[in-house]
């Protein structure tokens, strides 16, 4: 009788344990970030940024960024987030000079700071007349077209997809274009869609 109970308590705790290890190598539920909306009417978008806030997984951009680049897996430093949750972030949109449309993430894909822009960047005596947004906590500057002109950024901006239905302009915080990367080899594409 001894023993009986002495198994029945052993298979209960093995049942147990492997509750445990079931509940523990659980993943956690997927992120989702919402599908595409519309944040803009086309016409109201021109050559200077428009700020806008933008529900997605901030950070992800850069995380993405790192991985298509030559850093391989985001490491604990270059930018990289301590977690990519469902949050606000400020997203640019802006015409470039040949009148594409663009939604950039408002933070510098080097450090995540947050990014201004001005039509105008000086720094010491020159001005830079193509500089838009530029990072003023490091002093990287990019162009209308997200491309990076000055500073110690190797990566372009990183931007949200775009779609234009019925005059208006549609993003998808789902879909991230991510930035190339001065001199870094690819080793993926860069885009991410990651709604579906």
């Amino acid at each position: 009788m001894r023993r009986r109970g002495l198994q029945i308590l052993l298979a209960g705790a093995f049942l147990a344990a492997l509750g445990v290890v079931a509940f523990l190598s659980q993943r956690p539920p997927a992120v989702v970030p919402p599908p595409p909306y519309a944040v803009a009417r086309v016409a109201d978008v021109s050559s200077t940024p428009q700020a806008v806030s933008v529900v997605m997984r901030r950070g992800f951009d850069r995380v993405l960024q790192r991985e298509q680049s030559r850093f391989g897996s985001c490491p604990g430093s270059l930018g990289c987030p301590g977690s990519t949750e469902l949050r606000p972030t400020t997203i640019f949109l802006v015409r470039d000079e040949g009148g594409a449309l663009h939604a950039f993430i408002g933070e510098d894909p080097r450090n995540s700071c947050a990014l201004a822009f001005d039509e105008q960047v000086v720094i010491g005596w020159e001005r830079l007349p193509l500089a838009v947004f530029y990072d003023p906590c490091h002093g990287s500057q990019y162009d209308h077209r997200g491309r990076v002109i000055a500073g110690p950024s190797p990566w372009d901006l990183n931007a949200l997809a775009t779609e234009v239905r019925d005059g208006d302009l549609y993003i998808d915080p789902g879909t991230i274009l991510v930035g190339e990367c001065r001199g870094c080899p690819r080793s993926q594409p860069n885009r991410s869609d990651e709604g579906g």
